[in-house]
């Protein structure tokens, strides 16, 4: 019974109440701060990565339709990409 006592202390100092709610929502909230980020990381480096495929796609002059969707569709993914990565820091990891 002591120890069961000692460590709600312990719990109690540390700030942890026992309620598991309270828990859960922590780890629920440290979960989705890791997602944001990797989602984040994503974004920044695909923005990186995108350009090199507008490369073949201008060099082949966009004559078709489907050359035109293509680059529109990759350009408006690149600026997508540029606007949801724009906040990642490698430093923050």
């Amino acid at each position: 019974m002591n120890e069961n006592r000692s460590s709600l202390a312990a719990r109690r100092d540390a700030g942890d109440s026992g309620d598991p709610t309270a828990s859960l929502a922590t780890v629920a909230a440290n979960y989705r701060d890791e997602l944001v980020r990797s989602f984040e990381a994503a974004a920044f480096w695909s923005a990186i990565a995108l350009p090199f495929l507008h490369v073949p796609l201008l060099l082949s002059g966009l004559t078709t339709t489907a050359e035109q969707v293509a680059f529109v569709s990759l350009l408006a993914l690149n600026v997508i990409a540029l606007v949801v990565g724009h906040s990642h820091h490698e430093s923050e990891r």
